[in-house]
């Protein structure tokens, strides 16, 4: 059977495990009217763990503009350069990068741009033409799903769930089909994964709401529906819980190779969930999972307050289980920042 999970640890900011790049509009300036030593490359010293990969490279705003997303982070900026620095962290910490960032620079009057994304970073680096930097290779492609959830599930500081898809055969399933996950960091998911956004014209990067991510594993592209605390697909406490009450499942992914060890919901939230699911996002799904439903129906008989009650043929039961569920945790009814979750299903309640 399933074994619990251990507490899930903190939620921290988004980490950066791997290099990070720093682009700080105003550092020429500072560089051409000052005759101080770089005031970055200063700050960057003072800590022991980071450690900078050459001298940093000066590049035309408007050509990397033009070649990656980079006015997302500059706009309104006069300074026609930028320096690009890369930097790694050696022991990996949000906090000392948030140092960095909000005290060490800010000081200095340098707004920077911190490579929490590994995407953007490969983005810069190659427009900066930095095609030797190991960045721009770092992108791992995993041999099979084992390898892929070993490597999630051995990860300090990251924890995740695969909603929905667990019971599907991975390897032989059409690899546009997505696997549903809700993590608690996203951008630590993207630089563990090597996760590219499908479209970055509209992803969370850009501050918009695309968060499919494709996965590289066996050689093809694998779709990710990445949720995450604070997107409002379901409350974030729910999330938040539901990561905390998380347990492993042995046998995901289907039948062979495919057959591997992933964190799924705690059975009470699996049954909460897929009701929810069924009755406001997607009423039509719910015939193709009764026999799921009624399962885990049948194994929390004697476990969960109400679920004798529950009759899965009454649409009006079924909302009344969800309803009562979400008060007694103090749960509240979202509607979803990502515009392509469907609500097809009747109104929230009051």
């Amino acid at each position: 059977p399933p074994q619990p999970a251990p507490p899930a640890p903190h939620s921290y900011p988004p980490p950066s495990p791997a290099p990070v790049s720093i682009w700080p509009p105003e550092l020429i300036a500072t560089i051409l009217f000052t005759s101080t030593p770089d005031p970055i490359l200063t700050a960057i010293e003072s800590f022991p763990t980071l450690k900078v990969h050459g001298p940093p490279t000066t590049h035309s705003l408007s050509v990397l503009q033009s070649r990656t997303l980079l006015s997302r982070h500059f706009q309104g900026s006069t300074v026609p350069t930028l320096s690009v620095v890369i930097i790694e962290d050696t022991s990996p910490s949000n906090a000392r990068m948030a140092e960095l960032t909000d005290s060490v620079l800010t000081s200095h009057g340098i707004r920077i741009s911190p490579g929490h994304n590994w995407e953007d970073s490969c983005e810069i680096l190659k427009a900066a033409r930095k095609d030797d930097s190991p960045l721009t290779s770092a992108r791992p492609d995993f041999q099979t799903f084992t390898s892929l959830f070993d490597a999630l599930n051995s990860s300090p500081g990251f924890t995740y769930v695969v909603q929905r898809s667990k019971e599907e055969d991975w390897e032989k399933a059409n690899f546009l089909k997505d696997i549903d996950v809700v993590v608690n960091d996203f951008y630590l998911f993207k630089s563990l994964t090597g996760g590219r956004s499908v479209n970055r014209v509209i992803s969370v990067e850009m501050g918009q709401n695309g968060v499919q991510q494709m996965v590289k594993v066996m050689g093809n592209e694998k779709a990710f529906d990445v949720r995450f605390f604070g997107d409002d697909f379901i409350d974030e406490r729910w999330e938040r819980d539901i990561l905390t009450r998380r347990i492993l499942d042995e046998h995901c992914g289907g039948e062979g190779k495919a057959k591997c060890s992933c964190y799924i919901p705690g059975l009470e939230d699996q049954l909460v969930y897929e009701l929810y699911y069924v009755t406001y996002n997607k009423p039509e799904k719910l015939q193709g999972k009764m026999g799921f439903l009624r399962d885990l129906k049948n194994k929390l008989d004697n476990q969960m307050e109400g679920v004798r009650d529950l009759d899965l043929d009454s649409g009006e039961s079924r909302a009344k289980f969800v309803d009562t569920f979400m008060k007694k945790h103090g749960y509240t009814y979202t509607r979803p920042q990502d515009t392509s979750v469907a609500l097809k299903g009747p109104r929230f309640p009051d």
